[in-house]
């Protein structure tokens, strides 16, 4: 820690403010039960409530794309590869749907189609080696969640087809490189081991679900502690955040497709 730079540091400030941020944001939903339904009354309460669950939804992007520029030349410890990259570009695009957020998606898209283009990012190697193991578990994962949650109400979902598309893809891809990126990173620089890291995270991802407290019970204590490790594990194993990124994105959409059936 005491070799630390300076960029390295302004990168765990961010990470902590993107914890506060996203433990509040689930607390929020927690205690109003839905935030995106109360979003029609003219109440300035529920007005700034909406504000920020829509800013730290798209906001998110644009400060993850500042990290990838702090750490640019070293973002094998974040775990950022040339995939996930490509998965964030895609997320910051589907941001465009939403005004007025869409302002932060189009300044990070550029930085980073730019960065790219000009050969300023050094990316992460994954381990190849281990993609294969990872997409085993993550489809294991899937099935076993399938088999114990209702069937999919396939109509329903395509009604909902915007909120997957503006909302739970790009969530879930950012979500990444804060608990499996930047928080892996942390914990690594702290010496801790890789069974602390991965319980570690698993926890902090945990608790930023607590909005399922009520609404859910068995997706907060059962799947999401399990969807915690098991994504927690891939990126261990294969050092890339993009193929958690999209066993995250399968994972919500089976879970958001549940509540839908229900």
């Amino acid at each position: 820690m005491k070799d630390m730079t300076s960029n390295r540091v302004i990168s765990y400030l961010i990470l902590l403010l993107l914890l506060v941020l996203r433990i509040s944001q689930s607390v929020l939903v927690l205690i109003h039960d839905d935030v995106l339904a109360i979003s029609s009354t003219s109440d300035p309460l529920t007005i700034w409530l909406v504000a920020l669950y829509g800013l730290i939804i798209f906001g998110s992007f644009a400060v993850i794309a500042v990290v990838i520029a702090l750490n640019r030349d070293d973002l094998q410890r974040l775990n950022i590869d040339v995939f996930y990259v490509i998965v964030l570009l895609i997320a910051g695009i589907l941001g465009f749907y939403e005004l007025p957020y869409n302002c932060f998606s189009a300044v990070a898209v550029t930085y980073l189609i730019y960065a790219w283009l000009s050969k300023k990012i050094r990316f992460g190697i994954p381990d190849h080696s281990a993609v294969r193991i990872s997409l085993w578990i993550v489809g294991i994962f899937a099935v076993a969640f399938l088999v114990l949650s209702n069937f999919l109400n396939f109509p329903k979902i395509q009604q909902n087809a915007a909120y997957f598309v503006s909302v739970l893809i790009p969530g879930s891809i950012c979500e990444e490189a804060i608990y499996r990126g930047l928080l892996y990173m942390f914990l690594n620089d702290m010496k801790f081991g890789e069974s602390k890291i991965l319980y570690t995270q698993a926890f902090f991802f945990w608790i930023s679900h607590v909005n399922y407290l009520f609404s859910d019970p068995a997706w907060f204590w059962i799947f999401t502690p399990a969807m915690g490790l098991t994504l927690g594990y891939v990126v261990l194993r294969t050092k890339s955040i993009g193929v958690s990124a999209m066993a995250h994105v399968l994972m919500n959409i089976l879970s958001v497709s549940r509540s839908l059936s229900v």
